[in-house]
Formats: C-alpha cells, structure tokens, sequence
C-alpha cells in the first residue's frame, strides 16, 4: 500500500490525492474546499447555520490557550525548524506581568505571534519547557519513534465522498505503513493533568469529538487507498 505525497504546486481545488500543502492553503476553504472534521462537528455539535459561517469565511474559531499550545507541540516534534522564537512564537520574560505597563509595552513589541511562558505551573497553559518535556517523553516510546521518524508529517489529503460526491479534506499529523502494511495514521492529542487515567481519557475524547476525527480520517483514506 502506498500513497504518494505531491508537491503544493500540484494541487488544484477539487483533486484527490495527499499533497505537502501549507497549513495556511489547507485550512482556507478558497484555496482548498472541502468537508473537513472541523466542519462536521460544528454540523453535528451546532448547527448547519452554525457550519456555514465557517465554509463562507464569515466566522473564523478563536483559538483558547489549550489549541495554541497543542500547535506549539505539534510544530515542534514534527517540524522543528519552523518552531523558533520570532517565526512560530514568543517567549515571554520570566516572571513577567502582562497587564502591567512593562507587560503592555512587551505585547506591543511582539505583535503577530502566540506568546509562550518559558516555564509554568497553569494547568492549561504549555511552556517551552512543557513542550520540550512533551516530546522527551514521546521519543522514549520505540513505537512513537517509529512513527515520528519514518512516518509522513503534516500530509493535507483529499478524498471524494462515495455516497454523496462531496470532497472530503483531513490533515493528519504523521502517516505511514506498519510492518503488517497496514496504513497508520496518527494524530497527537494533548490532555490536561491528570487527564490520561482511563476515565477521564475517555470524557475528554467523547467531549473533544475524537471519535468523530478517528472515523472521517479513515474512511477518506480507506477511499484513497
């Protein structure tokens, strides 16, 4: 089984295949239309009004501390080269007050850019030294080493709905085939403390609409493969 990923100057809107788009070409629905997970929970959670102001562009999600931080993590176990101080973040000063005058005037000298603490104790708040924390524990694990260093990272895929002939887009974080041939895709999750004992897990994934990424992510490679 294999699935061959093309360069972004390949792609054109309304083709299927795997191709090495941006984040930013893969999330706009001019560029790259589609039904995408993020789509079908709010269609699912909210309602089709709701899904139409994310497919017109009249809405875009506000992203919380926890989804920034979750992309600071992503980015730096699977392209580090992009995680770098002025070109993915900043760091802001230990010890540092953001409301105070100093603080303000630090914010307006570092526009554009998600504001990381170099170290924290919040629960929902990730620091440089969380993220890099993060994935030494990740790489301990032969299996997720595996799959981080061979796998294909950051693939945006696209995948025409059987049934209903509409274009399907996931962006999975590694891909590759396992020893079985069987293809494997991977998407890392973050969790608050405490959040990885068994019950808590499974809350998390049933309030986060994991289950809902699992099956749409399989089905539109199920359909490429």
């Amino acid at each position: 089984m294999s699935l061959l990923t093309l360069p972004a100057s390949e792609f054109e809107p309304g083709a299927e295949g795997t191709f090495a788009l941006p984040a930013s070409i893969y999330h706009s629905q001019v560029m790259a239309p589609g039904i995408s997970r993020t789509l079908v929970v709010e269609l699912l959670q909210l309602s089709p009004a709701h899904a139409k102001t994310l497919l017109d562009g009249t809405y875009h999600k506000r992203e919380t501390p926890a989804m920034v931080g979750g992309t600071m993590v992503d980015l730096a176990l699977l392209e580090p080269d992009k995680f770098q101080e002025g070109l993915s973040h900043w760091v802001v000063p230990s010890g540092m007050n953001l409301a105070t005058k100093e603080g303000i005037a630090w914010k307006k000298d570092h526009p554009g850019l998600p504001r990381i603490r170099a170290t924290s104790d919040a629960e929902n708040t990730v620091s440089v030294e969380n993220i890099h924390g993060m994935i030494e524990s990740l790489m301990k694990s032969p299996k997720v080493r595996r799959i981080i260093e061979q796998g294909t990272k950051q693939e945006s895929a696209f995948a025409l709905d059987p049934e209903t002939g509409l274009m399907r887009k996931v962006r999975s974080d590694v891909r590759l085939v396992d020893n079985q041939s069987r293809l494997v895709i991977t998407d890392l999750k973050s969790t608050f403390r405490g959040g990885t004992s068994s019950e808590a897990w499974r809350k998390h994934c049933a309030r986060m609409a994991y289950h809902i990424q699992d099956s749409f992510y399989s089905h539109s490679y199920q359909s490429l493969t």
